[in-house]
């Protein structure tokens, strides 16, 4: 696995949150993978994204896409605490899923990465079987592994097994694993405030990215080092009732 996890290379071209940029960078996290018999990340936005779908195409057509779902009533809570945690969020769930049901019209472009903020449009972002459709149909349906994060939940090591599968990876007989990504705050406000800042400055982010290409990185882990000791678990509140109901809605069309 590459280190940044989700270096979101293959993103559009103007997406600020990519961390790399550049093709000789990308293939620098992946230098430690020499003589493993895959290598892969994690960047869960491609499955959005219609650059990154035809980007890795044309970089790896033989590529193998491994896509995890949830069911849209612990998809779009989490997906919001997500971006509530890392600033980019300020409206509890009701009145952001309001405002952005509103907007659902902007799902016609031409692909969701011309929307502004379309990380936060939650009513197209969990409908998972559209862009997953889309997936199939560039790299084919034998080439794309959909897996379910209930089922994960249930039995891990099972889940795990056919990815193994899937990728011609052997079994290694792992049967402990780490649960990582769970429900999260902030031990302090303004550590969480000094992150935000130091993550909106395109200088700095311009600059690093300079360094870690010159030193052929893909993370210094500084960032992320500060962001986990400033974490404290934390139960996530429950899904309002309007929303799950126009969660099924919206499911039923």
């Amino acid at each position: 696995m590459s280190r940044p996890k989700e270096p979101l290379y293959f993103l559009h071209e103007n997406d600020k949150q990519r961390k790399i940029i550049h093709e000789d960078h990308y293939l620098s996290i992946f230098t430690s993978a020499r003589g493993c018999a895959v290598v892969g990340e994690a960047s869960v936005w491609y499955l959005y994204s219609r650059h990154a779908r035809e980007r890795i195409k044309a970089f790896s057509p033989g590529a193998r896409i491994i896509i995890m779902t949830r069911h849209p009533y612990g998809f779009v809570p989490s997906l919001h605490a997500q971006m509530v945690f890392s600033g980019r969020e300020e409206e509890n769930l009701s009145e952001a899923w309001r405002r952005e049901r509103e907007r659902l019209g902007i799902a016609e472009l031409p692909t969701i990465e011309y929307a502004e903020n379309w990380r936060r449009m939650y009513p197209v972002l969990m409908q998972h079987d559209h862009f997953i459709a889309e997936y199939k149909n560039t790299f084919g349906a034998e080439n794309v592994l959909v897996l379910r994060q209930e089922d994960m939940v249930k039995d891990v090591a099972t889940t795990y097994r056919r990815a193994l599968a899937f990728l011609g990876v052997p079994d290694d007989g792992r049967e402990q694993f780490e649960v990582i990504n769970a429900s999260k705050g902030h031990r302090n406000e303004f550590v969480r405030r000094l992150l935000h800042w130091t993550s909106r400055q395109q200088w700095l982010i311009d600059s690093l990215r300079a360094v870690k290409r010159r030193l052929g990185i893909g993370s210094f882990g500084a960032y992320a080092l500060v962001a986990r000791l400033n974490l404290r678990r934390q139960t996530r509140p429950a899904l309002p009732t309007a929303v799950r109901r126009d969660i099924d809605r919206l499911s039923q069309t």
